[in-house]
Parts: C-alpha cells; structure tokens; sequence
C-alpha cells in the first residue's frame, strides 16, 4: 500500500511541477509580447513625431 501512496504523491508532484512550467511559459510568453507590441508601439509613436516636425 505504501507503494502506491508513494507513486500516487510522486505523480501528483510531476504534475504540479508540470503545471509550474507551463504557466512560467506561458507568462515570459505573455511578458514578451506585450514588451514587442509597446516597442511598436513607441516606435510608430516616434516616427509621427519626427513625420510631423519635419512637414
């Protein structure tokens, strides 16, 4: 019985471990898309300020 209790918890670990990786993924997922839309974001920015300070 032991046995199974042991493989039971070691399972529940794995999955827990699992869990953790893919939302640590899937928040440096979230993180950097976010940090590459603000870039275009201020690049665009940037370009009509220089656009409108030189027309």
């Amino acid at each position: 019985m032991t046995g199974i209790i042991f493989a039971k918890r070691k399972c529940d670990e794995d999955n827990a471990i699992e869990d953790l990786v893919i939302k640590d993924f899937a928040q440096w997922e979230d993180t950097y898309f976010k940090a590459e839309n603000n870039f275009e974001k201020s690049v665009a920015e940037d370009l009509r300020k220089t656009y409108s300070v030189n027309h």
